[in-house]
């Protein structure tokens, strides 16, 4: 990851902290288990903090929860998002309602850790990112958002790490689709509109904006007739998906493919 000025204040406070207890970096690397070297990496900023490092300092270093604090603020200022997206994290964040349409993937909203850690490789960086916008489901200022998913029937029949990670992620589908908004959109549907790719459309202050994923970096849009003519087309994809009963006992279905 490049480095930020997020990350270089939180790798100064680290240093800092390190060298008033007294330890050399080798010494505090055995302690959180890294290396010398990528404390170093981690104290210039050009390693984002993982969480097992996050815990041993505020634990080997005495400050309290100190760098816990750090590391949720870190977070929170999207430096671990890109660029494009960063305005649609924050958007996530605020927003009364939600709507979704995955092509092949389950949404990063409704994602296991499992799931998510085979798509995203392992990057622990990338992996807390994503499991973190999860999150807004659990706040209490402002309410949580209602959540509308459409997930084309690919999603459910394509094999993401292995079969135990998918069967986990279609258990956790169904459980998640009793707080919220769950559809399937089936093979052979009337419309060719969903086969343009994903997007989202959340509700911020009585006002729409939609995200649209690209291959390569994922884009805002806010001009309002623009976000009217997604609208649409969201609401012409959902129109051919099954009702949230059927995509329950469907998902379940699917489920056997990865037994």
């Amino acid at each position: 990851m490049a480095r930020t000025p997020v990350t270089e204040h939180f790798g100064a406070m680290l240093k800092r902290a390190r060298e008033a207890a007294g330890l050399s970096r080798e010494e505090f690397g055995k302690l959180v288990g890294y290396a010398p070297s990528t404390i170093g990496a981690f104290e210039t900023g050009e390693r984002f903090p993982q969480p097992a490092l996050v815990k041993g300092a505020d634990e080997h270093l005495g400050t309290g929860d100190k760098f816990a604090m750090l590391y949720d603020m870190l977070l929170l200022t999207g430096d671990v998002y890109k660029e494009g997206f960063r305005p649609w994290r924050d958007a996530e964040g605020e927003a009364t309602c939600i709507w979704t349409y995955e092509l092949a993937l389950i949404p990063g909203l409704l994602q296991t850790e499992g799931y998510a850690r085979a798509l995203l490789d392992n990057d622990e960086t990338e992996v807390t990112s994503r499991l973190a916008r999860q999150d807004i489901f659990s706040r209490d200022d402002p309410p949580p958002p209602t959540l509308v998913a459409l997930i084309e029937e690919r999603a459910l029949r394509t094999l993401i790490g292995d079969e135990e990670i998918m069967r986990e992620q279609l258990d956790h589908l169904v459980s998640a689709a009793q707080r919220h908004m769950i559809q399937v959109v089936p093979h052979g549907t009337r419309t060719y509109l969903h086969l343009d790719g994903p997007f989202a459309i959340a509700t911020v202050d009585g006002r729409d904006q939609a995200f649209v994923e690209t291959p390569i970096q994922g884009f805002v849009v806010d001009d309002a007739p623009v976000v009217l003519d997604m609208r649409r087309r969201w609401d012409v994809i959902r129109a051919q998906a099954m009702s949230a009963h059927q995509s329950i006992e469907y998902i379940q279905e699917a489920k056997g493919q990865w037994t």
